[in-house]
């Protein structure tokens, strides 16, 4: 009887300990995660190239308010600086006016995203599902 008294004991240490530590890391994940906060009230046309098939070009806003709304979904963690990989990004999101003149610039190069002037550490970018958000929008009319 001493023993069993003795192993739950320690089953109910063990796993108050893996408790603990699975709300820690889900403390520090939350604590340090950001979503990049992109100004959209004047936005009135984007143009998004890539590389592959990454490609739209639109001033419809609800194509547009769908590829902000997948941006700002973006896991990511402020960076300190860091020298990007490539010379030319992965994709580069150029936001216009109604006039026609560049308001802002989101530049995603592999893991490190650039927006005004402040770099992020992308958790998670899915090429292939950003390409099939721009050709689904490119084919809708």
């Amino acid at each position: 009887m001493r023993c069993n008294n003795i192993m739950i004991k320690k089953i109910i240490t063990i796993l108050c300990i893996i408790i603990l530590l699975c709300v820690t890391t889900y403390y520090i994940y939350k604590k340090t995660t950001v979503n990049i906060k992109l100004e959209t009230e004047s936005i009135s046309h984007i143009k998004i190239t890539g590389f592959g098939s990454i490609s739209l070009d639109t001033d419809d806003k609800t194509k547009i308010n769908t590829i902000l709304e997948y941006l700002r979904s973006m896991k990511c963690y402020k960076n300190k600086k860091h020298k990007v990989h490539n010379n030319s990004p992965d994709i580069n999101l150029i936001m216009y006016d109604e006039n026609g003149t560049i308001i802002d610039r989101l530049e995603i190069y592999g893991d490190l995203a650039e927006y005004k002037g402040n770099q992020y550490k992308v958790f998670f970018m899915s090429y292939s599902n950003f390409e099939k958000l721009c050709k689904k929008l490119n084919d809708i009319k």
